[in-house]
This record gives structure tokens, sequence and C-alpha cells, in this order.
């Protein structure tokens, strides 16, 4: 049986360095991504099996938002949320502007993140699976016109990807998910959903 829990990220000798929450980019992280040079501030989760087989999940400062991405143990990304701009109104995945991190239950931390587009607004929760090694998101956003688009999508990066599973999970909609070999969506029903708060809910985690 395995198990997620919160751990200190860890740089490419293994050794803990330190503070999960607000940091600067490391100088191994920016080596293995160049990306990280334009992305000034993070947060990380991590989850790990009993064997030390683990994920980890960087929140990533990106102009004007938080990313995340989830990388393995020694910072390889699998995969990226894909993100929009200030000019859409419905973009790919929730726009994010602000984000704490919070301890659930003893040695359990979760990221919660909140952000608006246009007239809606956005909420996400991610958190360590208790019976698996991954993350599960939990995301709302309240409805004041029709949209264009929802949802949360993701680009792969390795083919070493296929590892990852993505799930849809119950919510009271159906979350619908597609997997496919470059891009990846987790989608909620939106039937009805004008004026209402729409959830949708899913896990992303090693097979």
């Amino acid at each position: 049986m395995k198990n997620s829990s919160h751990h200190a990220p860890r740089d490419e000798s293994g050794e803990s360095r330190g503070s999960t929450h607000s940091q600067a980019v490391d100088e191994a992280s920016v080596v293995r991504d160049p990306a990280l040079l334009t992305r000034s501030m993070r947060a990380t989760l991590a989850s790990q099996d009993i064997d030390g087989c683990g994920l980890r999940l960087d929140l990533l400062w990106q102009h004007d938002r938080y990313s995340h991405r989830i990388v393995t143990d020694d910072g390889t990304p699998l995969l990226s949320s894909i993100e929009g701009s200030d000019e859409d109104i419905w973009p790919p995945s929730p726009p994010l502007q602000q984000l704490s991190i919070e301890e659930i239950r003893p040695g359990i931390e979760v990221a919660l993140l909140v952000g608006m587009a246009g007239k809606s607004h956005w909420s996400v929760s991610i958190e360590p699976q208790p019976d698996r090694t991954g993350f599960i998101f939990d995301v709302a956003c309240r409805l004041r016109e029709l949209p264009a688009s929802l949802g949360s999508r993701y680009e792969l990066h390795e083919a070493d990807a296929t590892r990852l599973e993505m799930t849809g999970l119950d919510v009271g909609r159906a979350t619908l998910v597609e997997t496919g070999a470059a891009r990846w969506a987790a989608t909620p029903d939106t039937e009805g959903a004008l004026g209402n708060t729409i959830r949708w809910k899913y896990s992303i985690s090693l097979n």
C-alpha cells in the first residue's frame, strides 16, 4: 500500500533544501529547466511512497499568475499546466494570482489558490493523495456568464510522463478527462452553469 505525505524538496544531490514555501529558484532547477529563469518564486508539495518513489509539484510564478508542474524526485519535468494571458477571459487553466500553504493534518500541507479573469472567480486546492503517489486537484469557478471554455489543461514534457495517469473524481458533476499523447485536460459538465459555482476534481498520480 502506498501513502503520500509532504516532504522538504531535494536538490539533485539528494540533500534537503529546507522550507517548501516561497523561495528563490535554486541553481540546480535552473540548469534542468531554463524556463525557470523567468520565474522568481515558487512553493512545493511532495508525494512519496514507502519505497521512496515520489513526485514533486512545483507552483511557479509565471508573468501574472501561478502555474504548476509535476516533476520526478530528481527534477525532471513530466507535465505542466497550460496557462493563458491577462487578455483571456476564459484561459485554458484557472488564472490563479494568490497562493497560501496550510497544514491540514500533521505533516500534510495543502496549496490553496484563488484568482479571477473577466467576471468569474476561480479557486483551487491541491494536496497529496492519501493512498497513492500523486496529487488531488479540487477546482471551482463562480460563473457570471456562460463559459466559452472551462477546465484544467496540461502539456506533457517527457515520454516518461506515461508513468502518470489522470482520473476524474466525483463532485456531483461529471469531471471529464482527456489524455492525449501531448496534452491532457480535465473539464467539468457546464450544463445549467450560469450563476452557479461549477466544480471539477481530478487526480494525477503514478500508475
